[in-house]
């Protein structure tokens, strides 16, 4: 999986392109439903609500809410570099 509860994420792809770029917090692993096409993350907008659909109507706009849930693959984790007692001395050239 790409991502783990806590991460902060970007969508990298969705079926609305204003959600693309945006930055998510990954809140959870939604439980699993017999169709799914893989684990999806309940999320929470960082910023201004997304975007959703209805699950009835996947495509059509169903409102808009700082949650909503995506596929582990529609997301890439914001990684930094950890930080140990080798790294945070200042490098100097």
């Amino acid at each position: 999986m790409n991502c783990k509860p806590g991460d902060l994420a970007y969508v990298i792809r969705d079926e609305f392109p204003e959600n693309e770029g945006r930055i998510v917090e990954v809140l959870a692993l939604s439980p699993p439903e017999e169709d799914d096409e893989g684990p999806y993350w309940e999320v929470r907008f960082i910023g201004a609500p997304g975007p959703f659909s209805d699950w009835d109507f996947p495509g059509e706009r169903a409102g808009y809410d700082l949650e909503c849930c995506f596929l582990d693959a529609q997301l890439r984790p914001i990684n930094g570099v950890p930080v140990t007692e080798e790294e945070r001395d200042e490098v100097t050239a």
